[in-house]
């Protein structure tokens, strides 16, 4: 699932794989997440991560979450906990984005007419 060779190459040197492009309302929501732990710097962890694209205007943004063993998602087997958290997560963000006129087109040059946070 090469959606965006950026995101793509990110989550892959941070030992990702890509999962699943989920359609929203303003674009797509890319999902990558490492499916086995990982063990770095002593820690053991799952680690999910996200982007934001809007479609023919690239990626936006993305994060990434670890989850630690022990915690929710901190097991293979919660992959899905971990996903659908990430799923939220850039679904909020996105409606943040719409809420500040982010996806206005003729408001986004325009930096005076945004609320101010």
């Amino acid at each position: 699932m090469r959606e965006h060779p950026y995101f793509d190459k990110f989550v892959r040197q941070h030992k990702m794989r890509p999962v699943k492009r989920v359609e929203a309302e303003h674009g797509s929501i890319l999902l990558a997440d490492s499916g086995e732990m990982i063990v770095e710097g002593g820690r053991m962890f799952f680690r999910t991560a996200f982007g934001v694209m809007r479609d023919g205007a690239g990626l936006d943004v993305g994060s990434f979450g670890e989850y630690e063993l022990g915690e929710p998602g901190g097991s293979q087997a919660e992959q899905k906990f971990r996903l659908d958290d990430a799923e939220l997560a850039a679904t909020q963000f996105m409606a943040q984005l719409h809420q500040s006129g982010y996806y206005d087109g003729e408001r986004k040059n325009d930096f005076s007419q945004r609320p101010s946070h």
